[in-house]
């Protein structure tokens, strides 16, 4: 999810390895966020991917523009397995 080197001494937690259905996006309203969810959530349905309610859902925001009407790019990762299973 990331592509950055971190020294293990600055962090505390680590996001479980699994399988992660990703979309990166730019949003400039709230609307366009909950459009992606709902899309996410339907292409792992579409895929025939159960979302893994145990998992982490993962949001990076990659870029942002500092000016009136500006939006942001945002990777998103939803934590998914195979319908078949377990």
């Amino acid at each position: 999810i990331g592509n950055w080197q971190v020294d293990p001494a600055l962090y505390d937690f680590s996001i479980p390895e699994g399988k992660y259905l990703c979309a990166e996006v730019y949003l400039n309203s709230e609307a366009a966020y909950i459009a992606v969810i709902e899309a996410l959530f339907s292409a792992a349905e579409k895929q025939q991917l159960i979302v893994d309610n145990g998992g982490f859902l993962i949001e990076v925001v990659r870029d942002f523009e500092m000016k009136p009407n500006g939006g942001l790019t945002l990777s998103i990762q939803l934590p998914v397995r195979d319908l078949h299973r377990n």
